[in-house]
């Protein structure tokens, strides 16, 4: 009898139940591997989505922080303190729509990520970590900054824009500094800063800031005197203007600050300044990217431009104020 116990005790499991434990094992491992594989998938798109967004919002931040340091003075109008220019072409499938295939602005400005061992003054050259640990030695040093908008690829055409359609473009933002020394040499006091800032033949596409912009744009506010009182009296009449400087769409015009005197296109502001820019970016994300791919190859049908927009594109803005020319 206790024979018969012991045996039925040290039984081990059958065939049938192994096979049946290894099938649940398989089914719970199987199912724990798709689930950590799309937790994963999912987990890149965010982290690209938040990638793309996060490098548009710095883009705005540092812009900001250059406008907002703006380098200019009001004693002469010969020389230039500031450009902007595009260059424009026709886009695939908009026929007779001209939209920037490059644009361009650039300013004198006190950089905050300048280095101040090659700072335009010899002393600081000498002794910049004890003039750097003082600080306020080293704030005057400006450098020449230049935003560049440069078209990528179209993006969709969502049909006709009067039903909410149209071309959306997609562009990559650059951002060129040119550290004080060749900045004091060879822009400053410049009558013509456009011109020499070419002449310096520097490469954007090394000084890449985001991309995946199918929206961009800048807007000056100018405040001008009416009629030819001084700005700097406070006694005429002011008017203000907005004034497109930057635009993924094409509706930018030339512009240049001589002094008092502001040009945009073929309109001239005399005893003008800026008082405020105000700058906005729609960013593609990852998804919509991918979703562009899939239209594009006939894989799936493309919707409406609202839904598009909603779904997959994020839009930052920022307003600043602009110093006051000296």
């Amino acid at each position: 009898m206790k024979t018969r116990l012991c045996n039925s005790l040290r039984r081990g499991f059958t065939l049938v139940e192994l096979i049946v434990a290894m099938a649940i094992t398989a089914i719970l491992v199987l199912m724990i591997m798709q689930l950590t594989g799309k937790g994963v998938d999912l987990w890149k798109k965010v982290q690209e989505d938040v990638s793309a967004a996060s490098a548009s919002s710095l883009a705005l931040e540092m812009l900001g922080m250059d406008l907002q340091s703006t380098q200019m003075k009001t004693g002469t109008n010969e020389y230039e303190w500031m450009f902007a220019e595009s260059e424009t072409v026709n886009v695939g499938t908009a026929k007779g729509l001209k939209l920037p295939k490059s644009a361009r602005l650039a300013f004198f400005t006190c950089a905050p990520d300048r280095n101040p061992a090659v700072s335009s003054r010899p002393a600081l050259r000498t002794g910049y970590r004890n003039a750097r640990n003082r600080s306020t030695e080293t704030q005057g040093d400006v450098c020449t900054v230049c935003y560049e908008l440069k078209y990528h690829d179209e993006v969709l055409n969502l049909g006709p824009e009067e039903k909410g359609g149209g071309v959306f473009p997609m562009f990559s933002v650059y951002r060129t500094m040119v550290l004080p020394r060749p900045t004091f040499e060879s822009l400053l006091g410049q009558r013509d800063f456009a011109a020499a800032y070419r002449g310096m033949s520097l490469r954007p596409e090394e000084n890449f800031l985001c991309d995946k912009i199918i929206e961009f744009s800048l807007v000056f506010n100018v405040r001008h005197a009416k009629g030819d009182a001084d700005i700097k009296t406070g006694r005429a009449e002011y008017e203000h203007v907005s004034v497109p400087v930057l635009s993924s769409r094409g509706s930018a015009k030339p512009f240049s600050i001589r002094g008092t005197t502001i040009t945009a296109g073929s309109d001239t502001y005399k005893n003008a300044r800026v008082v405020s820019a105000t700058v906005a970016v729609t960013v593609l994300s990852e998804k919509g990217v991918q979703l562009v791919e899939q239209i594009r190859r006939g894989q799936r049908k493309a919707p409406k431009a609202e839904d598009f927009f909603r779904q997959y594109t994020t839009s930052f803005s920022r307003t600043v104020s602009l110093p006051d020319p000296l």
